[in-house]
C-alpha cells in the first residue's frame, strides 16, 4: 500500500515537472501552434491593415486597431484598447491628424510609423494636409511599398519573402488601376456630391470633381446656411444622386434627398465591410457605386 502511495507520487510530481513547461509555453498562445510567436504590428485603419496583411502574409500578425463601421474621424479609444497593443512591435499610421487618437494608447515602447513621409499629399482646408491619401491607387502603391520596408527592418530573415509578395501585390494594384479607369473613362469630367471630403483624392485620380459636402467637416453637422448652399449646387448643377458613408449618420442627407427627390448611393472610404472586405474589394466598390450614379 505504501509501496503504492509513493509511486503515485511520483508520477504526479513527473507530470507537474514536465506537463507545467508546456502548458505555461503553449498557453501564450494558440495551442499546438508554433506560429503564435510571431511578431505583432497594429494597424489603424482597415485600409491599411488589408495592405499590411498582403505584404506581411503568414510571417507576421496584423491586428487591426479601428473596429470595422466607425469612422475614424470619431473614434475614441477605450484604456481597454491597449490590450491590443501591448505586445505589438510597430504601429502603422495615417496621421496627419486623422487617427491621433492612437497615441493615447500605444505604449511608449512600440515604434510608430506614419505614412505620411512615403505617400504624395494633397493641401486641406480642415487641416494641413488632407489625410484620405489612400483613396489614390498611386498612393497605395507607395504605401505598400513603405511597409515592406518597415517589415524588413523587423524581420530581416524573411526580406526576400516580403519583397516577392509586394511584387505580386503591385501587380493586383496596378490591374485595380486599369479596371478603375476603364469604368470610369466616360465619367471624366462629372461632378459628384459626397458626405465628406474623402473622396478628393479618388476624384483627381480618376478626373472627377467634387462638387460640395454635405458635412464640411467631418461628424460635424452642416448650419442652415450651408445646406441652402449646398441645394443651390444640386439644382444649378442638376445633380441626381448624393453618396453617403457606412461610418456615418446619414439623417440628414435623407431629409435633403427626400425634399429634393434624388437618389442616396454609399461609397466606402473605410472598407471591412461584406462587400468591402480587402482594399481592392472596397476600391471597386467605390468605383461602381460612383459610375451607377453618374449614369443615372
Amino acid at each position: 500500500m505504501k509501496n503504492q502511495y509513493i509511486i503515485c507520487v511520483l508520477i504526479i510530481l513527473i507530470l507537474l515537472i514536465v506537463g507545467f513547461p508546456a502548458y505555461f509555453f503553449l498557453s501564450k498562445g494558440d495551442v499546438g501552434n508554433i506560429n503564435s510567436y510571431k511578431k505583432n504590428i497594429a494597424v489603424t485603419i482597415f485600409p491599411i491593415y488589408d495592405i499590411t496583411k498582403n505584404i506581411a502574409g503568414d510571417k507576421l500578425n496584423v491586428n487591426l486597431i479601428l473596429p470595422v463601421g466607425t469612422s475614424a474621424h470619431t473614434f475614441d479609444p477605450k484604456p481597454s484598447d491597449i490590450a491590443l497593443l501591448e505586445h505589438s512591435v510597430v504601429v502603422i499610421k495615417v496621421g496627419t491628424g486623422l487617427d491621433d487618437w492612437v497615441e493615447k494608447i500605444v505604449p511608449r515602447k512600440v515604434t510608430r510609423v506614419d505614412l505620411t513621409s512615403s505617400v504624395n499629399l494633397l493641401k486641406s482646408t480642415e487641416v494641413e494636409y488632407d489625410p484620405h491619401y489612400w483613396l489614390s491607387v498611386d498612393n497605395a502603391l507607395l504605401i505598400a511599398n513603405k511597409v515592406k520596408n518597415e517589415l524588413v527592418k523587423i524581420d530581416p530573415e524573411n526580406s526576400e519573402y516580403y519583397e516577392n509578395n509586394l511584387l505580386k501585390y503591385k501587380e493586383e494594384l496596378l490591374d485595380l488601376q486599369k479596371y478603375i479607369e476603364s469604368e470610369l473613362i466616360d465619367q471624366k469630367g462629372k461632378g459628384i456630391i459626397t458626405f465628406h471630403d474623402a473622396f478628393i483624392y479618388f476624384a483627381i485620380e480618376n478626373e472627377l470633381e467634387i462638387l460640395t459636402t454635405i458635412e464640411p467637416f467631418a461628424g460635424k453637422e452642416p448650419t442652415p446656411k450651408y445646406l441652402s448652399e449646398v441645394e443651390d449646387i444640386i439644382r444649378v448643377k442638376k445633380v441626381k444622386v448624393l453618396f453617403k458613408e457606412p461610418q456615418l449618420s446619414s439623417g440628414l442627407l435623407n431629409g435633403l434627398a427626400n425634399d429634393l427627390g434624388i437618389t442616396i448611393l454609399t461609397i466606402d472610404p473605410l472598407g471591412g465591410g461584406k462587400e468591402t472586405n480587402s482594399y481592392i474589394k472596397m476600391m471597386k466598390f467605390n468605383t461602381n457605386e460612383i459610375k451607377k450614379g453618374l449614369e443615372l
